[in-house]
């Protein structure tokens, strides 16, 4: 659910395979299903048709195959989401949309609001509800640069709410190449799981565009609970299976806010290829790292030994230790 989508584009071409349609279009709350065929909102931001794409983009997609449906919601004359285009798509996706343990529901919208509140109250049912029908609720941190600590007079929904997985950013712009909380991203308790927030899509006749935000690190994560779905089509995946697998395959680095440890979304994958043969990525399986292993770095507060191995011992940390593949004392 998000601002408007484009699934006549290339990146949603390959029908023969799945579904990737325009659901509804909530206009003053309600949902509009007559002229679904021919627009999916008609806002000229690329938001929505981002995160669709990162989702289940053809060639920037998580779930290249998965059935897509758009519920676009309208903005304000200040260019918020609609509080009640909110509700009213949550309500229409609650209503029509929920296939029990095989839907996956992205929401990269955000806002603070009391707990008291009925706006509060309405999401959280709505969310609830979703959730008890067998449908997975993903949703963006935030970009605010904010501890999530989830205060009744001042909650961050849908990412505080109980029933909703919080996916917040990381990056790697640090000189030692190693992964940190992305500065922009919200951290703290209430985020469950972190994902690559520096992205690119094509969205636009053609060109790629290079955005970034916990926006774009949901639908990612969105993408690939929706890929261990397909994979697994005999299991009844609910809320609690989700999060164990996303922690299962986690590959944990260092809060660099908290100096506590984080979960990095990881759908298995063990090997990167590079165009020009130059590798950045984590320490091997094996615990290997440096040049000679695809310039692996090691991954929380351990050091890259003068052989090519990651751990914290004096051995590791002090002669020979190579200070661009971990740390060195």
């Amino acid at each position: 659910m998000d601002t408007s989508f484009h699934f006549k584009h290339s990146e949603f071409s390959n029908t023969h395979d799945r579904i990737a349609k325009c659901a509804a279009n909530i206009e003053n709350g309600i949902a509009n299903l007559n002229l679904i065929d021919y627009y999916c909102g008609d806002l000229p931001k690329v938001h929505g048709k981002s995160v669709a794409d990162l989702a289940g983009g053809l060639i920037y997609g998580v779930a290249k195959r998965a059935n897509i449906y758009g519920v676009s919601i309208e903005e304000d004359s200040k260019e918020n989401l609609e509080n009640k285009g909110i509700l009213g798509g949550l309500q229409y996706i609650y209503e029509k949309l929920v296939e029990p343990h095989k839907t996956v529901i992205n929401l990269s919208l955000e806002g603070y609001y009391d707990s008291a509140r009925s706006y509060y109250e309405t999401m959280k049912k709505l969310v609830d509800g979703i959730t008890n029908k067998g449908g997975i609720v993903v949703a963006f941190a935030g970009n605010g640069n904010a501890n999530l600590e989830k205060k009744p007079s001042s909650i961050y929904i849908p990412c505080e709410l109980n029933n909703v997985i919080c996916v917040g950013s990381i990056d790697s712009k640090a000189s030692n190449n190693l992964y940190t909380t992305a500065q922009y991203s919200n951290y703290g308790p209430s985020v469950d799981i972190y994902a690559p927030g520096n992205v690119k899509v094509n969205v636009i006749d053609n060109r790629i565009l290079s955005k970034y935000g916990t926006s774009f690190s949901a639908p990612l994560v969105s993408g690939m609970i929706a890929s261990h779905m397909s994979e697994h089509k005999d299991v009844e995946f609910d809320l609690d299976k989700i999060k164990k697998f996303l922690k299962t395959g986690e590959y944990v680095i260092p809060n660099n806010y908290k100096n506590n440890m984080i979960f990095v979304a990881n759908n298995g994958k063990h090997i990167v290829y590079s165009s020009d043969n130059i590798y950045y990525g984590c320490e091997r399986k094996d615990y290997r790292c440096g040049p000679e292993y695809g310039n692996g770095v090691c991954s929380g507060y351990r050091c890259c030994s003068s052989g090519g191995w990651c751990g914290d011992s004096s051995a590791h940390c002090r002669g020979g230790c190579q200070s661009e593949f971990g740390y060195c004392w």
